[in-house]
């Protein structure tokens, strides 16, 4: 009997991410791992749907965001979970 075991991490396929007045969608190659939660820069789940490999950020919460003084790129993590690992990631968008 032969096991095969994927021991990869999730990866974002979009390597930049511009917020341009809209919801921003972020895909992932996922593997074996689910997405669980984004965090960071006071975002809830209000805020953001996960859809399968895909999250997607409200437009509503970017804009107010990036209406911060000073702000050109936000940083919110993403957790990724399979039944025995967790995988921590960074999503950063950049204001256009």
């Amino acid at each position: 009997k032969l096991l095969v075991h994927d021991d990869r991490n999730p990866v974002q396929v979009e390597s930049e991410l511009v917020f341009d007045g809209e919801d921003i969608e972020i895909a992932f190659t996922l593997y074996e791992y689910r997405i669980v939660k984004v965090e960071g820069n006071e975002i809830t789940s209000a805020f953001y749907e996960i859809s399968g490999n895909r999250v997607i950020i409200d437009k509503n919460y970017l804009s107010r965001k990036f209406a911060e003084a000073g702000r050109t790129t936000l940083v919110l993590s993403c957790q990724f979970s399979t039944d025995q690992k967790h995988f921590l990631s960074y999503i950063f968008i950049s204001k256009r």
